[in-house]
């Protein structure tokens, strides 16, 4: 028999998966993914998860982070907590599920509304064509021969010149930029959601 988890038990262990896959997150990160059920609510679960020592909470800095540390450099945790800002932004009544995934990429998500799947790969100012090279490389792995590639691949720059490479060159279908002051997300071509425009509160 089917049981269906109260909403706030549900919450939880979303949050719980969330930071527990990404290693370091902020707290607006999670307030945005979750930004549809009041930041009251998250904060409350952000406290009851670090209560039951089930995550570490500091909220001075406003990070958290995984009890069980994920095996990864420096740069490699660096790039996956900026990924997460774009999934972020989308939120959660966008983001029906999402996985990380293997360099050079970071995430993969499907759409909760399309089930369209949705590929993110970070590419630092200078690292476009390695970066894209690399994604090639992979993507040839997974896709059969003659088979069409479903996934939408989405490079995350920090500036439009790497942008446009990443589109004309790499075989990326869009990119996207993250705002340095408020972590907003732009997509170019647009990402056809209306959840994408909005902000935390």
């Amino acid at each position: 028999m089917y049981h269906e988890l109260p909403q706030e038990e549900f919450l939880v262990r979303k949050i719980q998966r969330m930071v527990e896959k990404a290693g370091y997150l902020s707290r607006e990160q999670v307030r945005r993914m979750f930004r549809k059920y009041g930041q009251e609510t998250v904060e409350y679960q952000l406290s009851y998860l670090n209560r039951c020592r089930l995550i570490n909470y500091n909220r001075d800095n406003g990070i958290l982070s995984a009890r069980v540390k994920p095996i990864r450099t420096e740069v490699e945790q660096k790039k996956m907590t900026t990924a997460f800002w774009v999934i972020a932004n989308l939120g959660d009544e966008e983001v029906d599920e999402f996985w990380l995934t293997d360099m050079p990429s970071q995430l993969l998500w499907i759409n909760r509304e399309s089930n369209k799947i949705h590929d993110l790969t970070v590419i630092y100012p200078g690292d476009v064509r390695t970066t894209g090279y690399l994604r090639q490389r992979v993507n040839a792995t997974w896709v059969p021969e003659g088979e069409p590639d479903v996934c939408d691949h989405i490079a995350l720059v920090f500036n439009e010149e790497d942008g446009q490479e990443a589109l004309e060159k790499w075989g990326f279908d869009r990119y996207c930029m993250l705002d340095i002051d408020d972590h907003t997300v732009s997509f170019y071509p647009n990402y056809d959601t209306s959840a994408q425009q909005e902000t935390a509160d």
